[in-house]
């Protein structure tokens, strides 16, 4: 069930109250009343559509972010491409050969739709598949809830997040 769309736009445009056009003159004064003294009256079935709404959402299962469809070994190779390794090192580390890493990041550029180390490690650090390691200049931190990892890099009087 959705919210009813007048009732989304009252709200979007400040509304504190929403009663319904067969509300009666008592009811309308008393949503004055309450509006007044800083109340947020609803009609009774605008109401109920808002909890129903509320409950519908709490009980929804999180998105989780979009992998696309890369493999462990991928995404382990995005990994070491965001450190800036090379793939000779990257074979090395991996233990495959550098040509098992060019198809994999063949792949891997398929898969992101980018056609460059630099654009596959650009999307996979703001669509939060890699985070990067190991650097004296930077802090991580997990978002246990959602399975992202967010790598803050800390510059004289600014603060990145990436």
């Amino acid at each position: 069930m959705s919210c009813p769309q007048p009732f989304a736009d009252a709200v979007c445009a400040g509304a504190n109250s929403y009663l319904l056009k067969t509300t009666s003159k008592e009811q309308v004064l008393s949503a004055i009343r309450q509006a007044a003294g800083g109340g947020a009256p609803l009609a009774p079935d605008v109401a109920q559509r808002v909890l129903q709404l509320f409950n519908q959402l709490a009980q929804a299962k999180p998105t989780q972010p979009d992998d696309y469809g890369l493999s462990d070994r991928e995404k382990q190779i995005l990994e070491q491409m965001a450190q800036g390794i090379v793939n000779k090192e990257i074979a090395e580390a991996l233990e495959i050969s550098p040509h098992t890493v060019v198809n994999h990041m063949r792949s891997i550029y398929s898969k992101l739709h980018v056609n460059t180390n630099t654009g596959a490690v650009a999307k996979a650090i703001r669509e939060g598949l890699v985070w990067i390691r190991n650097s004296s200049t930077t802090e991580h931190t997990e978002d246990t809830e959602r399975g992202l990892w967010y790598s803050f890099a800390y510059v004289p009087d600014s603060v990145f997040s990436i």
